[in-house]
């Protein structure tokens, strides 16, 4: 009589968490878009914690600030500005990085020992940086770079 008992009393139970059981999944599936929201929302606060640790010693780490900096310049000032912020530039040093050019000094006054980079855009002596216009010097190193 034990095992009939408690299969009765198994089958009895069975039935409302079988029941339960569909309301969840209809409360499940009624709520799907607002669980999507949440995990897209925790994945990508989690990314950009990450991504924000991991950029904390590029030169582009705080590529936010320099966009918003930018958004009402003017084009070519803009674009200048933001190229030599992430250093993806068309000056000597990155050129070079990325295996475009055999040398990474500054073409345009021959000096072997400088590299080409921003910094040195405001310091080369065939450049008239009278102005320390930054965005004039890049385009007009890049004029006479070719």
């Amino acid at each position: 009589m034990g095992p009939l008992t408690c299969r009765n009393t198994w089958k009895r139970n069975s039935r409302p968490l079988s029941k339960k059981r569909d309301l969840t999944l209809q409360q499940t599936n009624s709520t799907y878009e607002t669980v999507k929201r949440v995990i897209k929302r925790k994945t990508q606060k989690k990314f950009l914690q990450e991504a924000t640790a991991s950029s904390r010693e590029t030169q582009w780490h705080n590529i936010k600030s320099t966009c918003e900096h930018n958004k009402n310049k003017p084009r070519r000032q803009a674009v200048t500005n933001f190229r030599l912020k992430t250093g993806h530039d068309c000056l000597a040093a990155h050129l070079y990085r990325i295996k475009i050019s055999s040398h990474n000094y500054c073409t345009i006054c021959k000096q072997k020992n400088t590299i080409m980079d921003k910094e040195h855009l405001l310091k080369c002596p065939k450049l008239d940086n009278t102005a320390r216009n930054l965005p004039t010097l890049y385009w007009d190193a890049r004029r006479l770079m070719e």
